[in-house]
C-alpha cells in the first residue's frame, strides 16, 4: 500500500513500558514529542523521562543513590542542582 502521508500526521499507539524506557534510554525518543489525553498515559511517561533522565545525568554522582531527600547532601543549595523534569506538552 503506498499512499501519500499528510505533514504533521498523528499516530495514536500501545507501547510496552520496557519498550517505551529502551527507546528513551537510547534518545530515539524524547517525552516532549509525546502527547496523551490521559491522567494514566501521562504518569508513566512522565517516570519513564526521570527514569532516563537519572541515568544520563546522574550516572558517576556520588550522591545519586540519595536523591529523593530534602536537601542535597553534597551540600549543594537545591538551587545548584540539576532538574531532572521538563516542561513537556504531555
Amino acid at each position: 500500500m503506498n499512499r501519500t502521508v499528510e505533514p504533521n500526521a498523528r499516530v495514536s499507539i500501545d507501547l510496552d513500558w520496557d519498550k517505551l524506557l529502551e527507546l528513551m534510554q537510547s534518545g530515539a525518543l524524547c517525552g516532549a514529542d509525546i502527547h496523551v489525553s490521559d491522567p494514566e498515559s501521562k504518569a508513566l511517561i512522565q517516570q519513564a523521562c526521570l527514569k532516563s533522565c537519572v541515568q544520563k545525568v546522574c550516572t558517576g554522582c556520588d550522591m545519586s543513590d540519595l536523591c529523593g531527600v530534602e536537601s542535597c547532601p553534597s551540600g549543594q543549595p537545591m538551587g545548584k542542582q540539576v532538574v531532572t523534569t521538563h516542561p513537556f506538552n504531555l
